[in-house]
């Protein structure tokens, strides 16, 4: 196999060829002919760019398929994308995890490693462990003839993608880090930074349940409170300044409880992993004849949901009144979006369906005219971000 960084790159990044991988991706196995309707090429231009692809790798011939004929001819010889032609690294620098995990071109999650992290871990630590993780990669999948194309990192927080620089992510404690240029540095590989939530949304619309759709919104609930639009001719949704999908804190109540973003009635501030406890531990404590079923410290939403689910009164309460208010916030983006998908990432609130027929049921009662979208949940659960970032750099370097 050829190593397509000796090849001319504005060649690799001609539209007609990303056009044919993209087809047989998301409709192969093809044969010639149908590449020429599906993107109106010609055969000459179809013939030549699948050469390239089959040289290079990228695509794989099944041969003749029998049964199956186009017009008088022999049977056509169908194309589909070869996975292990090559691959990206994805990581994912969460609350308390460095997540990390190498991604094929099918979308197919590989090595994986996990590293415990908070808010004392320094930033050269991080680098150096997704660096380490990079080069272990490497060398196993060159072995193997896979190349790796680049790394994807997903940042929780305000994230300036065009320049790789983490703005602000508050957990973390960071400022201003510029995360694209220190892994450059190290790899002198492509290097993408981008918000962790936003790539998720990318990997499930290329990779997930939502493949294909067009059209997605995938909402994350934990800690906080994001989501990530994928629109049809325009893909990922950035923003003008890098900032779209902060859904989290858009206003819901007005007067609300307080925010950390320091406003009041935040979506965040009504739903988040915190604000759901905070609620619940205060009603249960006020409320006759309550036990709480663990210490404080250690109430979680997901032991919420298993309450609820049980009968606890206070823990449906609470969960319904979060799910109304989920459902305005959902309701806006689908009158605004109109999305195929609405797809759920995250903690129980979001999954469980003890709460996700509230949420359903809130968002329908607030959506005008009659909504034609489905929701379902993320598919890579806890490796969602590691797909999305590493998505990101096989979309930009390849697709």
């Amino acid at each position: 196999m050829r190593d397509l960084s000796v090849r001319n790159q504005s060649e690799m990044k001609d539209s007609n060829i990303r056009q044919i991988i993209r087809t047989v991706l998301q409709q192969g196995p093809v044969s010639r002919s149908e590449l020429c309707r599906l993107t109106g090429l010609t055969p000459p231009a179809v013939s030549g760019l699948t050469k390239i692809l089959l040289e290079d790798g990228i695509l794989t011939e099944l041969g003749p398929v029998n049964g199956k004929r186009e017009g008088a001819g022999r049977p056509p010889s169908l194309l589909k994308v070869a996975g292990k032609s090559h691959a990206a690294i994805g990581v994912e620098i969460g609350v308390s995890r460095l997540r990390m995990g190498t991604v094929n071109l099918l979308g197919k999650l590989l090595d994986t490693e996990v590293v415990e992290i908070s808010s004392k871990t320094t930033v050269d630590d991080v680098i150096h462990r997704s660096v380490a993780f990079y080069r272990r990669q490497e060398a196993k999948l060159a072995a193997q003839g896979t190349r790796i194309v680049g790394i994807g990192v997903a940042v929780t927080g305000l994230v300036d993608t065009d320049s790789g620089i983490s703005r602000f992510a508050p957990n973390l404690g960071w400022r201003n880090v510029n995360v694209k240029d220190l892994l450059v540095q190290q790899l002198g590989s492509p290097v993408i930074v981008d918000n962790n939530v936003r790539l998720m949304a990318l990997g499930e619309e290329w990779f997930g349940r939502a493949r294909n759709s067009g059209s997605i919104i995938l909402v994350q609930v934990g800690y906080g409170v994001g989501c990530g639009i994928v629109l049809p001719k325009l893909g990922l949704l950035q923003g003008s300044f890098n900032g779209a999908g902060e859904f989290g804190h858009c206003t819901i109540l007005p007067g609300g409880p307080m925010c950390s973003c320091g406003k009041r009635g935040c979506l965040e501030a009504l739903i988040s992993e915190r604000a759901i406890v905070g609620t619940y531990l205060q009603r249960s404590l006020s409320a006759p004849n309550s036990a709480l079923p663990v210490p404080p410290e250690n109430l979680t939403v997901n032991i919420i949901v298993r309450l609820a689910a049980d009968g606890d009164e206070v823990a449906q309460s609470v969960l319904r009144e979060a799910a109304a208010f989920l459902g305005i916030g959902l309701a806006n983006l689908v009158n605004i979006i109109q999305p195929t998908q609405i797809v759920f990432s995250g903690n129980a609130f979001a999954l469980s369906p003890t709460t996700r027929g509230w949420i359903e049921e809130s968002t329908y009662a607030h959506c005008f005219d009659q909504p034609k979208f489905k929701f379902s949940n993320a598919t890579f659960r806890n490796y969602q971000g590691v797909v999305g970032a590493a998505t990101a750099i096989l979309e930009k370097e390849l697709l």
